[in-house]
C-alpha cells in the first residue's frame, strides 16, 4: 500500500487531533458504538488515507473535503457526509479550525 503521508501539510502533526468519546477507550465505555471527535487546525491538510470500512461524520464548522477523485467540497455546519471504504478520503481547512464528530466502526476482532 503506497504511504500517503506526503500529501500532508507539514504542519500536521501538531494541528490535529482526535478524540474518542463513547467506545472500548472513549470517555463513556461501550463495546457497541465507536464515536469521536476531530479536529483540523487552521491551514493545515490532511493526508491522503482510505478507511478501513464506512464511516459517517457530522460537520459542526466549516471544511474543505473531497472523497476519490471528485472535486473539492465545501460542507457547511451540520452537513453529514459518508466515507465509504473503497475511496480516499482528503480534507483540509482554511481560516478557522474544523470540528467534526463522527460515528466510527466497531471492530471485527
Amino acid at each position: 500500500m503506497p504511504c500517503y503521508a506526503q500529501t500532508a501539510s507539514d504542519n500536521f502533526p501538531m494541528g490535529h487531533v482526535n478524540a474518542m468519546i463513547y467506545g472500548p477507550t472513549g470517555l463513556v465505555l461501550s463495546e457497541k458504538l465507536r464515536v469521536g471527535v476531530s479536529l483540523l487546525a487552521p491551514f493545515v491538510r490532511h493526508s491522503d488515507h482510505r478507511h478501513r470500512a464506512k464511516e459517517m461524520y457530522l460537520v459542526v464548522s466549516e471544511g474543505e473535503f473531497r472523497q476519490g477523485e471528485s472535486e473539492w467540497v465545501l460542507l457547511a455546519i451540520g452537513a453529514l457526509y459518508i466515507i465509504h471504504h473503497t475511496s480516499f478520503m482528503r480534507c483540509v481547512k482554511g481560516r478557522s479550525p474544523c470540528w467534526r464528530f463522527g460515528r466510527l466502526p466497531m471492530s471485527s476482532s
